[in-house]
């Protein structure tokens, strides 16, 4: 990212440079001759130099006096064109790129407070014009004309360059794509290189609150193997254990404030609501916690996530300006949505489970629970005719049987949950529910049929399971609840809607006993259909109803 703080001190010295070797250049009069031009050059690179100078041994000086900086090269330029007649195009260029210097500087500078650097914009411009149509060329012939290119030239340029330095002053760091830390540490840890690289801190430290607990942990980046640790001597040996904040550190982990600070001097640039504010000679925000943690200058930036704030502090960064504080903030911003990102999928995949759970535990119900339901009413039927009839033999058989399909389902339903990429193919659900029908009605000696039926409706694979379960808990409902012994099953698509009906002549429900299948209700509702149930004595009618996504 672009350090707008060593930016203004480069266009500043540019401006100076240029300014100089334009006035030992002149074809008239070339060399130093103490002329106002020669004079007024050396004495802007002087003072340009001594203050450039002073910018970069002490950030607080460089945000102290940028703005009055800035205020004196508007006065500069003023003086430029007050004692220097622009008839050249030496000195056309000269006040042009002295221009182009202000209007660029003051969008860095005062980006939060645009109108400033736009009044310094539209002052310098005026006065250019000004001064070249009123005074330097009204009076010569052909003079207005030129004149008004000149001063429409200046204000197109500057309108480009306002234009871009906005953007630049907006520029935004390079992608995160975050990695998952090592186990016990949160993500933003994995952005240490990250980080690094983009400010070039040295040091990093990342405070944080525990996502299941109220307690605060910080970890230190010379506690990590790679290349932040092997820049300071005084790593950790490879103990990657983050440390618990004690009582007085979470008192001062909660004062923390974005800022760029020196603890030894007791400065600080306080970045509040995008602007930034002096503190000096005063407590500062978090200190007792930065002391401990033995960041004496550096910056604090917070990571602002849905579950809280955490706080990212950085160190050791080479020729540390006030312009890391607007690079801190969107990098923090960059790991924030990052963070985001990865709590959302975090809470997705919980999600997932517990849905995954949750429909484990449908099938089992609607599949080995009613198997072993199925069993026990075979098992009863067999008492009463062991002893007296020759049909035990086929009742025993028939238990082997359903027992065998259902030993084929369950592995079905196995098969699916451990595979890693499900059949995403089309299936005729009617010649998957055809196929269970024998084994349903086996299972709960009933007669079940499919009736009045679509002969083919084409579904994904995954939801001729989901409706095939359906079908196998209202035959067991049918069989087990409402004591019925014949059961239809009619199966039609209608545009894009699938449409089940499941009527048995059991003993139904009164009307004030209606309620709703639990685990048929459940699956329904996932699916996004409807059901609608008729009840009474001696018949009972389910009408499910689902929409096929095209």
């Amino acid at each position: 990212m672009i350090r707008h703080n060593l930016a203004l001190l480069a266009s500043r010295m540019i401006c100076a440079v240029a300014l100089v070797a334009i006035a030992l250049t002149d074809p008239a009069m070339p060399g130093f001759q103490l002329e106002f031009d020669d004079v007024f050059a050396l004495c802007y690179l002087v003072w340009v130099t001594a203050t450039t100078i002073a910018s970069l041994r002490s950030w607080f000086v460089d945000f102290v006096f940028s703005a009055p900086l800035i205020i004196a090269d508007i006065v500069a330029f003023t003086v430029l064109l007050i004692f220097l007649p622009v008839h050249d195009d030496a000195m056309i260029a000269s006040t042009l790129s002295f221009l182009a210097h202000i209007v660029f500087t003051s969008v860095l500078r005062w980006r939060s407070r645009l109108a400033y650097a736009l009044a310094a914009s539209v002052y310098v411009n005026l006065f250019w014009m000004l001064e070249v149509i009123l005074i330097d060329f009204h009076a010569q012939p052909g003079g207005s004309a030129h004149a008004l290119r000149m001063g429409l030239f200046a204000i197109v340029g500057s309108i480009v360059i306002f234009c871009a330095s906005r953007q630049i002053s907006r520029s935004v760091p390079v992608r995160f794509r975050a990695e998952d830390p090592e186990a016990g540490l949160p993500l933003p840890v994995s952005a240490f290189d990250y980080i690094s690289n983009t400010t070039g801190a040295r040091r990093i430290v990342f405070c944080w609150k525990d996502r299941y607990d109220s307690r605060k942990f910080a970890f230190d980046s010379r506690q990590l193997d790679g290349d932040l640790r092997k820049l300071d001597d005084r790593a950790g040996k490879g103990d990657h254990t983050p440390v618990e904040l004690d009582f007085t550190q979470v008192l001062a982990f909660r004062e923390l404030a974005p800022m760029l600070f020196d603890l030894a001097r007791e400065r600080a640039l306080i970045q509040r609501g995008g602007m930034i504010s002096i503190q000096e000679r005063g407590p500062i925000p978090g200190a007792k916690l930065l002391k401990d943690l033995g960041v004496v200058r550096g910056i604090c930036m917070p990571i602002i996530t849905v579950e809280g704030t955490d706080w990212l502090i950085l160190s050791d960064i080479p020729l540390l300006g006030w312009s890391h504080l607007r690079s801190a903030d969107a990098i923090c911003t960059e790991l924030a949505q990052e963070v985001d990102v990865q709590i959302s999928a975090l809470n997705a995949r919980e999600a997932a489970l517990a849905g995954l759970r949750q429909a484990i535990a449908r099938d089992l119900h609607d599949s080995v629970a009613h198997s072993l339901a199925g069993a026990k009413y075979l098992l009863l039927a067999l008492r009463t005719r062991v002893a007296d009839s020759p049909g035990a033999v086929e009742e025993i058989d028939a238990i082997r049987d359903a027992l065998e399909a259902e030993h084929r389902n369950v592995r079905q339903l196995i098969t699916q949950l451990r595979d890693s990429e499900p059949d995403t193919g089309l299936r005729n659900f009617i010649e998957d529910v055809t196929a269970i029908i024998p084994n349903l009605a086996l299972r709960w000696h009933l007669s079940v049929e499919l009736v009045d039926s679509d002969y083919r409706l084409m579904v994904p694979a995954w939801l001729s399971l989901e409706l095939q379960q359906l079908v196998r808990e209202a035959v067991s409902n049918a069989a087990r609840h409402g004591k019925a012994s014949a059961l239809t099953v009619q199966c039609r698509r209608k545009a894009t809607r699938i449409e089940i009906t499941v009527i048995d002549n059991g003993k139904g429900f009164a009307a004030d006993e209606v309620a709703r299948p639990r685990s048929i209700s459940e699956r329904i509702a996932l699916l996004g259909g409807e059901l609608e149930m008729q009840c009474r004595p001696g018949a009972t009618i389910l009408l499910m109803s689902f929409t096929l996504q095209e």
